[in-house]
């Protein structure tokens, strides 16, 4: 009833692709990765196993002929991630078509988590176990969401509540938490002239393409409450001629904030928006508003500046997604409302990590309002929630040498406003490992300290 792929190699790390039987699909894959060593295992007991949803709103071609792991070996973790619909990951390919982080890829999410937990039958009872040939503690395993891969956990919990049952809870690693934040309207890291230097003086490098219209505090658990009394449609341009090597694909067109008041969107000489070249994008320069430019060919900016937009405009673009159509295309793909839903549905014993770096990989906010919205909605449920991990399990998991002298994240219930986020961020020097760290720490929240870490708490 399942059928394994061979074991490939990713330096310390093998992995095999898996055929999951049942369910919606007609062919739906998952991809099991695991030390080479059977040796290493966080407890003594067994390894555990996390759930990785990796972004899924945009194909990623380059995962085609190998997975991207984001455990090392050396944490001694089971990781185990969905194929999405439509996608090819690893040689295999989940039949249906490709949904942008929908609905469909909850589902297909939804039955991994259920293979990872040892609920499907497999073919001569082959388990897991079998599979990565070493003891493993799957009776509850971890979810980790990867930017838009939190919205997908959502959705694979929010349907059917049987599913949770066998989770400890679930890590948000840099997750957009609202679609006015999964399409950047508050503007995204690459928007910024210079990511090099501070263009607006605020001592972070990297901020400088933020839309100036937001301010702390602006977001709540509905949207973000930016000014788009200036949105204009400009039909000619097309969004690589503002930014180059990106959105090439993409149908001519783009909404803007006119703030140069000239009626037209005015770009900077080879791509930007930073018209005046002092370094950032401020009041003087229009701002581009981006749609999520789905794999059907629908053209849909977040439900909040359609409505806006339906307003000011005289007349609707074409090929541009109505409001009765962004409110149904975005009605799941948000962490705030299936959150909602799934706090319903669960036991409030579930753990919850809310992760984030120095550096966001996408919004070029530095108070990370979406790390508070989604932190604050799980804890005054009474959840067990906390940003990033423990000083604890840092000190296990990291070498001090390494950690760039960061403690660690607030203790488990600390309330944080969205200025004191940075302070709290895990370190540059950790990047590569800060995902792996969210879903390390919710292990640890969940069943105590790895055995490696005799003492600690």
């Amino acid at each position: 009833m399942v059928s394994l792929g061979p074991e490939g190699e990713i330096g310390e790390l093998r992995w095999r692709t898996v055929t999951i039987p049942g369910g919606l699909f007609d062919e739906l894959h998952a991809i099991v990765i695991y030390p080479a060593d059977p040796a290493v295992m966080a407890w003594n007991d067994g390894a555990p196993v996390i759930v990785v949803a990796p972004p899924n709103f945009t194909l990623d071609p380059t995962l085609s002929s190998a997975p991207k792991p984001v455990f090392d070996a050396r944490y001694g973790v089971i990781e185990v991630q969905p194929v999405y619909p439509g996608w090819t990951v690893g040689g295999v390919t989940t039949s249906g078509a490709l949904d942008d982080g929908g609905l469909n890829s909850g589902s297909a999410l939804s039955e991994t988590i259920r293979f990872a937990a040892g609920l499907v039958s497999l073919d001569r009872g082959t388990t897991l176990g079998h599979i990565v040939e070493r003891p493993i503690c799957n009776s509850r395993v971890g979810l980790l969401g990867v930017g838009t891969g939190g919205v997908t956990i959502m959705e694979a919990l929010a349907p059917v509540a049987a599913v949770g049952v066998n989770t400890v809870g679930f890590a948000l690693f840099e997750v957009p938490t609202l679609p006015q934040l999964i399409t950047g309207d508050v503007g995204t890291v690459w928007m910024d002239p210079d990511p090099s230097a501070d263009g607006d003086g605020n001592g972070i490098a990297w901020d400088d393409g933020r839309n100036i219209d937001w301010y702390e505090g602006d977001c709540d658990t509905i949207n973000c409450a930016l000014d788009y009394e200036d949105v204009a449609w400009d039909a000619a341009t097309h969004p690589s001629d503002v930014f180059p090597g990106r959105y090439e694909g993409a149908p001519p067109g783009v909404l803007y904030l006119d703030r140069s008041g000239s009626g037209a969107l005015e770009i900077a000489e080879g791509g930007g928006l930073d018209v005046d070249a002092d370094g950032v994008v401020d009041s003087r320069d229009d701002f581009v508003l981006l749609p999520h430019y789905a794999s059907d060919g629908g053209v849909y900016y977040n439900s909040h500046l359609t409505r806006f937009a339906e307003e000011e405009l005289a007349s609707w673009p074409a090929g541009v997604a109505t409001l009765a159509e962004s409110e149904a295309f975005w009605g799941t793909r948000t962490v705030m409302e299936e959150g909602r839903v799934v706090i319903a549905q669960y036991d409030p014993e579930f753990a919850v990590v809310v992760a984030f770096t120095e550096e966001d990989s996408l919004l070029a906010v530095a108070d990370r309002p979406q790390a508070v919205m989604a932190h604050d909605l799980f804890a005054e449920a009474g959840w067990s929630a906390r940003y990033n991990l423990r000083g604890a399990a840092l000190n296990c998991l990291v070498d001090p040498s390494t950690s760039g002298g960061w403690a660690g994240g607030p203790p488990r219930g600390t309330v944080l406003e969205e200025g004191d986020t940075q302070a709290w961020a895990i370190p540059e020097v950790l990047d590569a490992d800060a995902a792996a760290l969210a879903g390390l720490s919710l292990l640890w929240d969940a069943f105590g300290a790895f055995d490696r870490c005799p003492g600690a708490e």
